[in-house]
């Protein structure tokens, strides 16, 4: 198949698939801390806003206290109570209103403590206008009406502040739960790309050193050997890439070495022959009459010669080529 017989298409398969797997590891990683992201942001958008709109209720309530406080202190005139007294009424009414939109939008196990905090400071107002009462037919003497809600606000304030301190730990525990498998997702997050990454990087030299280090090295060693004249053995090949058209090519430069080592090492043996032959003919011992030249002889002898040197010639023109 093409991809079995491109070492390129592997590589890019390799590199590809390893980068491509570490974005998925990332992308998993930002999909988790979104997770968190949108979990604080409704965070924001649900107990902290409860949270801000009690401490707002709370901060009205003490405006309201400090307004019946101003009534007593400061009305002597009656326009100024007048005015005191309506900005208190104000106050206890923003008060009502906020309690009545929390009882229907915090968890469920508080509504019954806002419902009974609402009718708490309904009945607070009542105790309020009972001791307005006492203070205008009094002459407006502050004692009077004083002495008719002294203290009734302490219970009310407490509750505020309960709820209040409890919505705080709610909200603590939620940002601390949060927080944690935040850091617990950036924790695996990064572990998971560090394993991901030392695994690709080991995968990815052994697959690099098996697949082309290893057939490189072995091409080479056998042309080595070829140009210090040994021939060793032949290299397997079992691939149909550009590294096992290497081997293969490197497998028949050394046949062919071997083959013409062998043509040379006959054709020598063959020229050593020739000579023993002519020598046979053309050369006496010292103080022995000359031969007689079997002429036949010296021309066979000289024809496989030429044979010879024309059969050298043209393997050397051919290695040329």
């Amino acid at each position: 198949m093409p991809f079995a017989r491109s070492l390129r298409s592997q590589s890019l398969l390799l590199f590809g698939g390893s980068l491509l797997l570490m974005l998925l590891i990332a992308l998993a990683g930002f999909a988790l801390l979104s997770r968190e992201l949108n979990r604080y942001q409704s965070l924001v958008e649900g107990p902290l806003e409860r949270l801000v709109e009690i401490d707002d209720t709370h901060l009205s309530f003490k405006i309201q206290v400090q307004e019946w406080k101003n009534l007593l202190l400061r009305g002597s005139d009656p326009d100024t109570a007048e005015r005191y007294w309506q900005a208190f009424l104000t106050q206890e009414k923003e008060v009502d209103q906020r309690l009545q939109r929390l009882a229907t939008s915090v968890d469920e196990d508080l509504r019954p403590r806002l419902t009974a905090l609402r009718a708490q400071h309904a009945r607070l107002g009542e105790r309020y206008r009972a001791g307005r009462s006492a203070y205008l037919a009094n002459g407006r003497d502050p004692r009077r009406g004083d002495a008719e809600v002294r203290g009734i606000d302490r219970e009310t304030a407490e509750g505020f502040a309960t709820l209040v301190a409890e919505l705080h730990g709610r909200t603590a525990a939620q940002v601390a739960t949060i927080r944690a498998e935040a850091q617990r997702d950036i924790l695996l997050g990064g572990l998971a790309l560090l394993l991901c990454g030392g695994g690709l990087l080991f995968l990815g030299v052994r697959l690099v050193e098996r697949r082309l280090v290893d057939p490189l090295v072995a091409c080479a060693r056998q042309l080595g050997q070829l140009a210090r004249g040994r021939f060793g053995e032949r290299l397997p090949v079992g691939r149909d890439d550009e590294l096992g058209r290497l081997t293969q090519s490197t497998n028949l430069l050394r046949d062919a070495a071997v083959q013409h080592t062998h043509d040379l090492r006959h054709q020598a043996a063959e020229v050593e022959a020739l000579s023993a032959l002519l020598a046979a003919q053309l050369l006496t011992e010292p103080g022995q009459p000359p031969r007689d030249v079997d002429t036949q002889t010296l021309k066979d002898v000289s024809r496989r010669l030429a044979d010879v040197a024309r059969d050298l010639q043209d393997a050397a023109t051919q290695r040329q080529d």
